[in-house]
């Protein structure tokens, strides 16, 4: 399927989701000294959501190469 993005901007993406994982990574550190499971699986499930992210940028990058 083609999605039309430049690989720029793919890169820009994947770029931007590493920072949102950088900064769960944070927030996650905080939670799991509060033992607060609540916040730590909501933390695990956006990180898992940016490498989601970052795999199907990942994959519209080599459909571009191709």
């Amino acid at each position: 399927m083609f999605i039309g993005y430049s690989e720029e901007t793919l890169w820009s993406a994947i770029k931007k989701q590493a920072q949102e994982i950088e900064n769960e990574k944070q927030w996650l550190r905080m939670y799991i000294l509060e033992k607060d499971i609540d916040c730590v699986e909501d933390c695990v499930r956006n990180i898992m959501d940016s490498c989601k992210a970052i795999m199907e940028n990942i994959e519209n990058l080599r459909g571009e190469q191709a």
